[in-house]
């Protein structure tokens, strides 16, 4: 999700990264799972990457994964993505129906 020293240097900054965890210094952290994970859902959720936030493409309104691309990637594989995403929501659809 992250390329390129500045995006490295916002990580740790948003991410109060400091010292010998200071992803300049030390980029491998970026492979800590629980450091990708806060990387992860901070910049989707502020825009971080593109400009373009998670809350612009899925809200209470709106449900548009073709688009939602644009948060990382742009639109390349929108559609094959798009259909992750509405595998999933079937799948999750299909499992409450079985708890209830």
């Amino acid at each position: 999700m992250i390329t390129w020293e500045d995006n490295y240097r916002h990580a740790s900054q948003q991410l109060s990264l400091t010292g010998t965890r200071d992803l300049v210094e030390h980029p491998e952290l970026a492979l800590d799972s629980l450091i990708s994970a806060r990387i992860l859902f901070r910049g989707l959720a502020e825009g971080w990457f593109t400009g373009r936030k998670l809350g612009q493409y899925f809200n209470e309104t709106k449900d548009d994964p073709v688009n939602a691309r644009q948060i990382v990637n742009g639109n390349d594989d929108d559609d094959l993505i798009a259909s992750y995403h509405r595998d999933f929501l079937a799948a999750l659809k299909a499992a409450e129906q079985e708890v209830a």
